[in-house]
């Protein structure tokens, strides 16, 4: 009994620290596509002399980057992630200028929950790597936050890219029910989408979830319901 009692929590240690792993290796990950085109389009405004938004572009990336970078912090407010948010959309506005809108439906008071770090950029950044540039119209992305009660809040990220095709709709789903295992889906958005799933199950005793559905005429709505750890002592993002 106590050999079998030794694997066990052997097995456990184990399985907690490769999940820390994954967050830590989230967390370290930046799209080399996207630092290509962010400096891409740093390059050309200086080309014209634009000092002060080439500063906030520069401050922008260097926020991005240091957020990123802070791997000791498992838990933050819904403030920073949405700031953290808005500052990764702000370089795809300079890159996409009038070709892409993005819309905020902030809660105030949903701010100051405390959440997973790395729950929102992934799902949006899905968007620009499989669903958009795919219609002559630009490129539509709403992000809206409500608290429903003090234990839980609402998350929606809504874009007008691409659909997803019916049969890998249904796998998709049927994976992020079964709290993000694996599965034949092993593309960037898939993972993407499991590991945010996994995070936010895994500081919630999995009562928080993460759904996806098809809009009509064409694009994506993701649903995150989290079950959060109360709220920070200092209040979110003001917007």
């Amino acid at each position: 009994m106590d050999t079998i009692n030794n694997l066990i929590l052997k097995e456990y240690r184990l399985e907690l620290a490769n999940k820390t792993n994954q967050l830590k290796a989230l967390q370290a990950q930046i799209d080399p596509h996207f630092l290509y085109n962010s400096l891409q389009s740093i390059g050309t405004l200086a080309l014209h002399h634009k000092v002060p938004r080439i500063y906030n572009l520069l401050s922008s990336l260097a926020s991005i980057m240091r957020y990123n970078m802070r791997t000791s912090e498992a838990m933050v407010t819904l403030g920073d992630e949405v700031k953290h948010l808005e500052l990764y959309l702000n370089l795809q506005k300079e890159r996409f200028g009038e070709q892409l809108e993005v819309e905020w439906s902030i809660e105030p008071d949903s701010l100051s929950c405390r959440v997973p770090k790395m729950i929102l950029q992934p799902i949006a950044e899905n968007y620009f790597k499989h669903g958009m540039e795919q219609y002559q119209e630009a490129g539509k992305l709403s992000i809206a936050t409500h608290r429903v009660d003090d234990q839980r809040v609402m998350i929606t990220i809504k874009n007008n890219g691409a659909s997803i095709e019916s049969s890998r709709l249904t796998a998709l789903q049927s994976m992020l029910q079964q709290t993000g295992e694996s599965s034949d889906l092993e593309d960037g958005e898939s993972i993407g989408l499991r590991n945010v799933l996994m995070r936010l199950q895994l500081y919630s005793d999995n009562r928080s979830s993460l759904s996806i559905e098809n809009l009509q005429p064409h694009g994506i709505i993701v649903t995150l319901e989290i079950i959060t750890l109360g709220r920070d002592t200092h209040e979110g993002t003001d917007r």
